[in-house]
């Protein structure tokens, strides 16, 4: 599944959502963005829905990032 978010007052590139590799009790979330400072925001709004909707505190590890040249995106499972 891929998510597209844009924002009229945005004239950046909006952030591009999609995950792979889905279980019962995981999956990969990736993460895409010109902005990749926002990712904190991501996390963060990622742990209130889960919190709120599922009634748990989830655990975000990060698999593959740009800042360590593994990726071209970030990938958090």
């Amino acid at each position: 599944y891929a998510v597209f978010m844009n924002t009229a007052a945005s004239t950046h590139l909006a952030m591009l959502f999609w995950c792979l590799k889905v279980t019962t009790t995981s999956l990969q979330l990736h993460y895409y963005s010109i902005r990749p400072a926002l990712w904190p925001i991501v996390t963060g709004v990622l742990k209130g829905v889960c919190k709120e909707l599922f009634h748990m505190e989830p655990v975000i590890e990060l698999l593959q990032s740009r800042d360590d040249g593994s990726s071209d995106h970030e990938v958090r499972r």
